[in-house]
């Protein structure tokens, strides 16, 4: 099996996935988006009870 770096220098050689609906996949991608962070970061993140901090510009507040 092939190890590879993340950009932070840390091993992540293990695969965790899961199913969602249509509307938890928007849901998901939304929250993502918001948090500037990646996919994977963002559920590591909350997965492990871990800050992920929406930073929102004045641009992306929709009314």
């Amino acid at each position: 099996m092939d190890k590879k770096l993340d950009h932070k220098g840390r091993w992540r050689n293990h695969t965790v996935a899961f199913r969602v609906s249509d509307v938890e996949s928007k849901m998901l991608d939304d929250l993502v988006e918001l948090s500037g962070l990646t996919k994977q970061e963002y559920i590591t993140r909350r997965l492990l009870c871990r800050d992920a901090v929406v930073q929102g510009s004045q641009g992306s507040i929709r009314h």
